[in-house]
């Protein structure tokens, strides 16, 4: 089915390193959908590109290093304008540089099949909403650091879990009504909505909420591509 027209699809993108140098990559993003006003004059190509910049700068400036493990490096973000049938039509690229760096600085990280997700609801969660499951998004969070874990259940800390919360909802609202070009005066300018998409349903939610749990999921692909170690040892048989 058609997805709607004007929309973006944010791909950020971390290296996981042993210390030296990437082994592999943590990959998160969500949509957004831009907010058009007739009177203003589109340039897609520079738009997204923006529209990468600013993701960028925004996650740098909200997220929390110390909750993030010290392998994690952030590598770039890429913005995608998107057609009606899903293809990529122009691309914005942001990468991370040792001028406008964002690394984990936390102690050493959790394992990188791990990752905290944030969920993400187009609509009020104490509220009925038919169809509800194309109005809700996951978005995974590079590794966190092993100060980050408390408790015999191995769960998120309840102090991490706060200052994370807080850092997405920093972080989301920033991005959410984002200036798209410097263009037009007063409420006469594009923005960015935050967006969740359903492609099933060929529509798109505006996101209204968020939660964090303290419960890690699990990302098996990270795992595969992690070079392991193992340790052999025989079984005796006695008679």
């Amino acid at each position: 089915m058609p997805i709607p027209e004007d929309m973006m699809r944010a791909q950020l993108t971390f290296n996981l390193s042993n210390g030296s140098s990437p082994v592999d990559v943590a990959v998160t993003g969500f949509y957004g959908h831009r907010h058009h006003t007739a009177t203003v004059s589109t340039d897609w190509p520079a738009d997204i590109q923006r529209a990468a910049e600013g993701i960028r700068d925004r996650w740098t400036e909200h997220m929390p290093r110390e909750n993030f493990g010290n392998a994690v490096q952030g590598m770039v973000v890429k913005t995608y304008h998107l057609d009606t049938s899903g293809h990529t039509l122009d691309e914005g690229i942001a990468p991370w540089t040792n001028e406008d760096g964002w690394n984990g600085n936390g102690d050493d990280t959790m394992p990188w099949e791990t990752s905290l997700v944030v969920t993400t609801y187009g609509y009020p969660t104490d509220s009925f909403v038919a169809q509800r499951a194309r109005k809700r998004g996951r978005m995974y969070l590079p590794p966190l650091a092993l100060t980050a874990v408390d408790g015999p259940e191995g769960k998120l800390s309840t102090a991490a879990q706060n200052v994370l919360s807080l850092a997405i909802a920093a972080f989301f609202n920033d991005v959410q009504g984002m200036h798209i070009a410097d263009s037009g005066s007063g409420l006469d300018h594009d923005y960015w909505d935050m967006a969740i998409l359903s492609k099933a349903g060929g529509s798109y939610s505006q996101m209204i909420e968020y939660s964090i749990g303290n419960v890690f999921d699990v990302q098996r692909r990270r795992r595969n591509n992690q070079t392991e170690s193992r340790v052999y040892g025989d079984i005796e048989h006695s008679d």
